[in-house]
C-alpha cells in the first residue's frame, strides 16, 4: 500500500469516539505521514472551523472536506467551494417550519447562522459548527455571507422518516441523512466523494493513491472514490457493502491502528 498520498477520515462515528473525543494516536501520525509524502485530512458534515479546534497545532498541515464536500482546505486555504441558491434556501426552510421539532441551521463560508430561539436546537448548533450567529432573516444572512449547506436538525431523531418531507426536492439538491438528528442539503452532485475527486484532479492523483475511513452513508460516496476503503467495525452494512477493508471501532482507536498497521508506523 505505499501507493497511497492521500488519506482521509471521517469525523463522527469513525475518528471521534463515543464521547466526541479524538484519537490522540491519529494526530501524532500526520507528521510522520506527511514526512513520508502522503497528504493526511478530515472529511466531515461538520464546518472547518468546528473541524480545526480539534487539532489546533496542526491543522494547517491537513487537508479539510468540510459541509459534506460543500468547501475543501489544503493547509488552511480554501481550494473549492459551492453555494446554494436562494430559492432553494427558502423552500428548505419554508418546508422546515412545518414541523415544530426540525430547525434549520444556514452552514456559510464565515460561520453558521440560526434563526431560532430554542435553546435545544442553539446548544446542538454550537457543538458542531464553531461559530453560531443568530440572525433575524434570511435576508440578514445572505447579506453578510454565501451559504454552501444547509442542516435541518431533529429533535425527535427521527430523521429516517423526517426525510421525506424533502424527498421531493432531490433532482434540485442533495439530501442526506448524517447521523440519528441530522438531514444535510448541499448543492446537487456536491458530496465527500465529489470534493475526493477534486482532490485528485489537483494532486494528480489515480484511485490507486487514495484512502478513506467511514461509518455512516454519508461517507459512502467518498468511500467508493478510493481503492482503499476501511469501514468501521461501528459502520452500517450499507457503508460495509461499498468498503474493500475494514478496521476496530471509533471506540478502539480504529483509524490510528490501522494506519500504523498500513505504514509500519
Amino acid at each position: 500500500m505505499n501507493e497511497i498520498k492521500l488519506v482521509m477520515c471521517d469525523m463522527d462515528g469513525t475518528l471521534l469516539n463515543d464521547h466526541k473525543e479524538v484519537d490522540s494516536g491519529f494526530i501524532n501520525l500526520i507528521d510522520p505521514l506527511n514526512d513520508m509524502g502522503v497528504m493526511v485530512g478530515i472529511a466531515s458534515g461538520r464546518q472547518y472551523h468546528s473541524i480545526t479546534r480539534n487539532f489546533k497545532d496542526i491543522y494547517e498541515k491537513m487537508v479539510f472536506i468540510a459541509d459534506n464536500g460543500a468547501i475543501i482546505y489544503v493547509n488552511d486555504e480554501i481550494v473549492d467551494y459551492h453555494t446554494l441558491d436562494r430559492d432553494i434556501l427558502e423552500e428548505i426552510i419554508k418546508i422546515t417550519e412545518t414541523d415544530e421539532n426540525l430547525s434549520f441551521i444556514l452552514c456559510g463560508i464565515k460561520c453558521a447562522y440560526l434563526i431560532s430561539d430554542n435553546e435545544t436546537v442553539l446548544w446542538n448548533a454550537n457543538h458542531y459548527c464553531n461559530g453560531v450567529e443568530k440572525m433575524t432573516s434570511l435576508d440578514d444572512v445572505l447579506s453578510k455571507d454565501e451559504i454552501i449547506k444547509v442542516t435541518v436538525f431533529d429533535m425527535e431523531y427521527n430523521v429516517k422518516e423526517k426525510i421525506n418531507k424533502y424527498i421531493h426536492l432531490r433532482d434540485r439538491i442533495n439530501v442526506v441523512k448524517s447521523g440519528f438528528e441530522w438531514i444535510d442539503f448541499n448543492v446537487l452532485g456536491v458530496n465527500k466523494g465529489s470534493a475526493i475527486q477534486k482532490l485528485k484532479k489537483l494532486y494528480n492523483l489515480s484511485r490507486d493513491n487514495c484512502m478513506a475511513f467511514g461509518d455512516f452513508n454519508n461517507d459512502i460516496e467518498m468511500l467508493k472514490e478510493v481503492k482503499y476503503s476501511v469501514a468501521m467495525a461501528n459502520a452500517n452494512e450499507d457503508v460495509k457493502a461499498v468498503c474493500n477493508y475494514s478496521c476496530k471501532s471509533n471506540n478502539e482507536n480504529g483509524v490510528s491502528e490501522k494506519l500504523k498497521e498500513v505504514f509500519n508506523l
